[in-house]
């Protein structure tokens, strides 16, 4: 299969709404004040998050090729999410080590987003025409 076929792209978008359907019923059971039940539903969606980005870096080495940072970019913005998301959930139960910790987590992958828009925009930038 070539990377980009049509069926990657089916498998990549069944995929995303698989994730995104976890992690919207773990906002509903945070807000409905069912928190052991919004813990395990995050870091599921996060486990699926990670196990997906494996495949992924597998598939780009395999192919011979790096993952580009634009990639990169896509995954650390979803992990951040749901680092956040988990965070609110394990300080509401009162796991105030586990929530310093996904906390954390989720400053450096912010760090990393802002050094990437960063490059991107310098990157980006057009020299001044004559």
């Amino acid at each position: 299969r070539e990377p980009h076929d049509d069926s990657d792209t089916a498998d990549e978008t069944k995929w995303r709404e698989g994730l995104r359907e976890v992690q919207n019923a773990g906002y509903k059971c945070y807000q409905n004040g069912e928190f052991d039940d919004a813990r395990h539903k995050f870091e599921r969606a996060l486990a699926m998050h990670a196990k997906r980005c494996k495949l992924n870096a597998e598939h780009f080495e395999n192919s011979g090729n790096r993952v580009p940072s634009r990639v990169h970019a896509d995954r650390d913005a979803v992990r951040l999410k749901l680092l956040k998301y988990l965070a609110k959930v394990l300080e509401k139960v009162g796991d105030d080590d586990g929530m310093r910790t996904r906390l954390d987590e989720a400053a450096t992958i912010d760090n990393r987003l802002q050094d990437y828009e960063r490059r991107k925009k310098s990157r980006d930038r057009k020299p001044p025409r004559d």
